[in-house]
């Protein structure tokens, strides 16, 4: 067991008396141990996934995001501002409103989890496409917070893009040969 303990002199007894008392502190360690495990068991998940964490207070508008943020979209840490308004400008104009009307949706009718694809703007001037997926909490049917991670998917979309092309050129060719054979 922790306590803290308080030792003090006795004044004005005529002997050497110390007086004290202890405050059982053993919860309130064992508690902070624990915060302190799952503070390491989350910076670890973080560290292996290269996903991007995100977490969200829709009170204040502050946003968290993990260091694999600053990987996937190129910018720095200190051109990264740490509200929702810096991410959503960086959103492709093409998809901004879609992905807007998609989150108000969720927080509006109550639903906890949240998914979308939309391209977003690299820092060196290019747009990647992004998987992200969100969870809220909500208080009292309010929502209050959101959490949740992004991919980078720019590869596997070029991979889906260049099949298609494939697919298409192939198909060409395919009607090619028959107009070729009728004729």
């Amino acid at each position: 067991q922790y306590f803290i303990a308080n030792w003090f002199p006795l004044q004005g007894t005529g002997k050497r008396l110390i007086g004290g008392h202890a405050i059982d502190i053993t919860e309130r360690k064992n508690d902070a141990q624990k915060i302190a495990k799952m503070h390491e068991r989350f910076t670890y998940v973080v560290n292996a996934s290269s996903d991007a964490i995100w977490d969200l207070d829709l009170r204040t508008g502050e946003i968290y995001r993990s260091d694999a943020f600053v990987k996937i979209s190129g910018y720095t840490k200190e051109q990264i501002e740490g509200n929702l308004d810096w991410w959503f400008d960086k959103i492709h104009p093409e998809d901004k409103q879609r992905v807007f009307n998609k989150v108000e949706s969720q927080l509006t009718n109550r639903i906890q989890n949240w998914e979308d694809e939309y391209r977003f703007l690299h820092a060196d001037g290019h747009y990647i496409h992004i998987y992200d997926k969100g969870f809220s909490i909500f208080d009292n049917d309010v929502p209050i917070r959101q959490i949740g991670s992004m991919t980078d998917i720019t590869e596997r979309k070029n991979l889906e893009t260049q099949l298609l092309n494939e697919q298409v050129q192939k198909q060409k060719l395919v009607n090619q040969a028959t107009i070729n054979a009728q004729e």
